[in-house]
């Protein structure tokens, strides 16, 4: 991007700014009556020319004045912005509804979400920990008819995964309690990917026994955990807040908010732009066409990750239109993502 004049850099910011609070053009007289502009509506006209130029502004109609391109809100962001301190109130908002979810993961991130949409007035998201990063506690196994069986997965944060498995022994109920009080042994306190490794270490071991019961427990205990590994990619997106798109202009038109319900809906696409986040540090922020997105082009997701210690488990956000209150989301994403670290640390 070219070096911007430090003038061009305040009627670009003040074009940016009229902009996110009115969704309207902004025409030159408006911003020479802002105080302390001190430059006539001719004198900014020309600059908002040059910006317009360079690809930092548009002109929707030939009458109209200028608006922000993704290019200029970019700018915007990495050059221009002053980020707020979030307010004593709003972490005083934030810790109050995170710390009343019964310290279960679930409840947590859904009261994740509901904040983040509460606070920006836009549409909060929270993608849900892989489940082979979280370490388990239990496993039930619920016979359901003859050849099926009902497997819990149960994790100290109270995350709860159930599948359906073939029964091709035919196990008796009481069968099947003495199998997961034995897997327990083996599951608690670790994640998948460990106790996978457990069990095919204890099957080999268990081979120069004659406890056909063990080795059962074993083969169903693998069976699970190779079926939960598989679909462990399938990542659940927690939503709050989409009805607030209805209060913004520029998504009065039925065609965009048809594509926008329809990405909350199948979530596939909102997975992968999260999942970009995953490995990031810090706020990530996505503006428009950045996302690689077709349904995305009218909006911007603002992103923090949230660990479990060392240990990254997901990504939080705030997905709102491009014309989003920057200044104002970051700093509430940021400072949430730290506090359901600490929060989860503390579990």
């Amino acid at each position: 991007m070219e070096t911007l004049s430090n003038r061009a850099k305040e009627i670009l910011q003040l074009v940016v700014n009229e902009y996110i609070q009115t969704a309207e053009a902004v025409g030159s007289r408006t911003l020479s009556k802002k105080p302390g502009i001190g430059l006539s509506p001719a004198t900014i006209r020309n600059i908002m020319r040059d910006l317009e130029e360079m690809g930092y502004l548009r002109q929707p109609h030939v009458s109209a004045g200028r608006i922000p391109t993704e290019r200029g809100l970019r700018f915007y962001v990495d050059s221009i912005i002053n980020v707020r301190d979030i307010s004593p109130e709003e972490k005083a908002m934030i810790a109050q509804h995170l710390r009343k979810s019964d310290r279960e993961v679930p409840k947590l991130l859904q009261e994740v979400s509901k904040t983040l949409s509460d606070l920006s007035h836009y549409a909060g998201l929270v993608m849900a920990p892989k489940l082979e990063t979280i370490r388990l506690k239990h496993i039930d196994f619920v016979k359901l008819r003859k050849n099926q069986i009902l497997v819990v997965l149960i994790s100290y944060t109270g995350i709860v995964q159930n599948w359906l498995v073939e029964d091709e022994f035919d196990l008796s109920s009481s069968a099947l309690t003495r199998m997961s009080n034995y897997l327990k042994t083996i599951i608690d306190g670790h994640t998948l990917f460990e106790i996978k490794e457990k069990i095919l270490r204890q099957m080999e071991a268990e081979k120069a026994r004659y406890d056909e019961m063990m080795k059962r427990a074993l083969a169903l205990g693998k069976t699970v955990i190779d079926t939960t590994l598989e679909k462990s990619g399938n990542r659940d997106v927690i939503i709050e807040g989409t009805t607030n798109f209805f209060e913004e202009p520029e998504f009065e038109d039925i065609e965009k908010m048809k594509n926008i319900f329809k990405t909350f809906e199948e979530r596939s696409n909102l997975v992968k732009l999260l999942d970009k986040s995953l490995s990031a540090k810090g706020v990530q922020i996505y503006i428009g066409t950045e996302s690689q997105l077709e349904d995305f082009h009218d909006l911007s997701l603002i992103t923090a990750s949230y660990a479990n210690g060392s240990t990254v488990l997901g990504t939080l956000g705030v997905l709102g239109p491009t014309r989003m209150n920057y200044s104002k989301v970051i700093p509430v994403v940021d400072y949430t993502a730290e506090l359901v670290s600490e929060i989860l640390r503390n579990m």
